[in-house]
């Protein structure tokens, strides 16, 4: 999206107000619409006209009985016309979600339709009027870096990967969110009800290669302080950006449990173990490789993003996410959900991942207390001025203190991993 900073639109009541910005888009198919004065407009299916007084889409118009509102008042539609797909460009959070475009009044706001987005409508007004907002910076070569907030020191981040070809319709995207930890009393005494809260902090969405998006990722997630990066590699573009990252160091990556044969066979020189607690409490070791593969876990991935957005767990603050999920619609089957035709939900699933993982995927994988422990022993020694002369004889091992800031800090990479250790000592 291009930013506006400087103009204003004139709306249906006659004033100039301020909007966001423009966004462009290709559609397969438009729509010419001719009213009876000659006036014309060429819109996409989900565009909403003010007509007959109300909100209406441009394909529930009819010729010679749907008047349209336009700069010199009302006129009936004369004709609808398809036309071969082209580049549309949108006005993007005007004032009170109305404007005048070619003399046609016209809607921003997609909130209107048959009910079946999978956010519904009064969770999407919310994050609209409450949540967008506009960058405080756009940065890379191609501008579609959007950032929000800078990095705070000691704050937990996670950053969410989607690769893509580069080429195309589909976009490769970078998502990267604080995280938060809230708590709740209950109303007879006091119960810690303990969950994660995130908000959106920068994000990346454009056509670039998954190579070109691993030097992108590398970068802002060392700023981040190391952010805790999710790779999703179920199409297999996220396979070359995970080994990229891990070709530069980026070591602190999410590794999980993966069936898909190909992605295995793929990273398997990465492959480790780890300890997973099954339902029953028992708990077993593992092969993990680096990244996430949804398989079947869409309907879960979904449904907790769903679950996020409707408690506000999550503030989303990108105008793209947010177009995204107008367009997102429940579907039967176990897809759950899905875009609509010519739409995307590249943004909606690396969104969803992140969430999913922060919320089970972390917890499901991490280590027990007690091989931890014994990790912790093996490769820490407290970096105390007072302690560091009585322990000359430690030479080779690193001196790492739980505070420090060092991206190799164990402690700063993996907080998570050693939650409650401390009550230990």
């Amino acid at each position: 999206m291009l930013i506006n900073l400087d103009y204003e639109i004139l709306n249906s009541s006659g004033e100039f107000v301020d909007f966001a910005g423009i966004t462009m888009s290709y559609k397969d198919i438009g729509y010419k619409v001719t009213l009876e004065n000659n006036a014309t407009i060429i819109v996409s299916e989900d565009h909403i006209f003010l007509a007959n007084g109300k909100n209406m889409y441009v394909k529930s118009l009819v010729p010679n009985i749907t008047y349209l509102t336009t700069i010199d008042g009302d006129f009936y539609v004369k004709s609808i016309e398809l036309v071969d797909g082209c580049n549309f460009y949108d006005i993007v959070d005007s004032k009170d979600c109305d404007y005048f475009a070619n003399e046609f009044s016209n809607h921003n706001c997609s909130f209107l339709g048959s009910g079946d987005n999978f956010i519904a409508e009064e969770y999407l007004l919310r994050i609209q009027t409450n949540e967008i907002k506009t960058p405080i910076r756009q940065e890379y070569m191609d501008k579609n870096v959007w950032i929000w907030e800078d990095p705070e020191p000691e704050e937990q981040y996670i950053m969410t990967i989607d690769a893509s070809p580069g080429h195309g319709e589909d976009n490769s995207t970078i998502k990267i969110i604080e995280m938060k930890d809230i708590t709740k009393n209950g109303k007879t005494k006091t119960v810690k009800i303990k969950r994660h809260k995130v908000e959106q902090v920068m994000e990346y969405y454009g056509k670039i290669t998954p190579q070109m998006l691993a030097e992108v990722a590398y970068q802002y997630g060392r700023k981040y302080n190391n952010a805790y990066c999710v790779v999703d590699i179920t199409g297999g573009y996220g396979v070359q950006s995970v080994e990229k990252l891990l070709e530069y160091g980026y070591d602190n990556v999410h590794f999980a449990e993966v069936t898909h044969k190909p992605s295995r066979d793929r990273l398997q020189g990465y492959i480790k173990k780890g300890q997973k607690t099954m339902s029953d409490g028992n708990v077993i070791t593992v092969d993990l490789i680096p990244g996430f593969f949804i398989g079947n876990n869409r309907a879960s991935v979904l449904l907790e993003m769903q679950r996020a957005i409707h408690l506000e767990d999550v503030i989303i603050r990108s105008i793209r996410l947010l177009n995204e999920l107008k367009t997102f619609v429940t579907v039967p089957g176990n897809r759950v959900a899905d875009h609509k035709r010519s739409f995307h939900d590249d943004s909606i699933m690396g969104l969803s991942i992140g969430l999913y993982v922060m919320n089970f995927d972390m917890k499901r994988f991490k280590q027990s207390k007690g091989v931890t422990e014994k990790m912790l022993n093996a490769i820490l020694t407290i970096n105390d001025i007072s302690e560091i002369g009585s322990r000359q004889e430690v030479k080779n091992k690193p001196i790492i203190s739980i505070n420090s800031v060092n991206p190799m800090n164990p402690y700063m990479a993996n907080a998570w991993l050693f939650s409650g250790l401390e009550k230990k000592k």
